[in-house]
């Protein structure tokens, strides 16, 4: 451990990018099983990235992060490896292939617990506070991971976070509407709709779907209005579902 704590504090390694000793170095650690001293060199090849401008930074980022919270998991340290996890996917960008590697890493390897998800919710809520911002789809990421864990509340408040962040994220905001009715709050979910229509009136998909759930509740009345929203564009379609509306059951 000693020589490579020296291999890893070589200046040189980091002032002229050379940091392939430095990741062979981790690799090797990790193989032998040495979490501790694999995730003290992944953190020292994390340093270099900044520098990694040859058009695979992200590949990088996705790679190397996810290797340095797996060593950090392999040593027992869950929570820094939440943290390294969430640090990486915080550098790309929700709709980059390497963000939904890193993002499968940590759902599908680390397997974060619940604990570790509330501490590490707790974290990025106090940072957004203090900076005056938030990452949505690091609110994605959350999501999903409490998916994993089979937390539906939890689920639901990032994504709504998310869709928040993103009102033009139509996928989030339908997520959201169904996260409500699954819950069986279905005034949150029509407030999810409401709030859908008037930020995209132009999205026939809210008008069904508002519809839809206000006919499942028994007030047709506004189910009709919901749907004659559609009828510029879908014509049709709006006629149907108002005549299957009014007709005798």
């Amino acid at each position: 451990r000693e020589a490579a704590r020296k291999l890893i504090a070589l200046p040189e390694l980091r002032q002229n990018n050379n940091w392939g000793a430095l990741q062979q170095l981790a690799q090797n650690c990790a193989q032998q099983t040495d979490w501790a001293m694999a995730a003290e060199a992944w953190e020292a090849v994390l340093k270099c990235l900044p520098r990694a401008n040859d058009g695979n930074r992200n590949y990088y980022v996705s790679q190397f992060y996810g290797s340095c919270a797996a060593a950090y998991k392999g040593n027992g340290e869950r929570g820094k490896a939440m943290d390294v996890w969430l640090r990486g996917l915080s550098l790309l960008t929700r709709n980059d292939a390497q963000y939904q590697q890193l993002l499968n890493t940590g759902l599908q390897e680390l397997l974060p617990a619940k604990d570790d998800l509330d501490r590490a919710a707790a974290a990025l809520d106090k940072q957004a506070a203090a900076d005056g911002g938030d990452k949505p789809h690091l609110r994605v990421a959350f999501a999903e991971a409490y998916q994993r864990a089979g937390c539906a509340k939890e689920r639901l408040h990032h994504l709504r976070l998310a869709a928040d962040l993103l009102p033009q994220d139509a996928d989030l905001r339908r997520q959201v509407a169904d996260g409500y009715k699954k819950l069986g709050d279905h005034n949150a979910a029509v407030e999810t709709y409401l709030a859908w229509a008037k930020f995209d009136p132009q999205n026939i998909e809210v008008y069904r779907a508002l519809g839809d759930l206000y006919e499942s509740l028994g007030r047709r009345d506004e189910a009709l209005t919901a749907w004659s929203s559609m009828s510029e564009v879908r014509p049709r379609e709006a006629e149907r579902r108002r005549s299957r509306s009014t007709s005798p059951r």
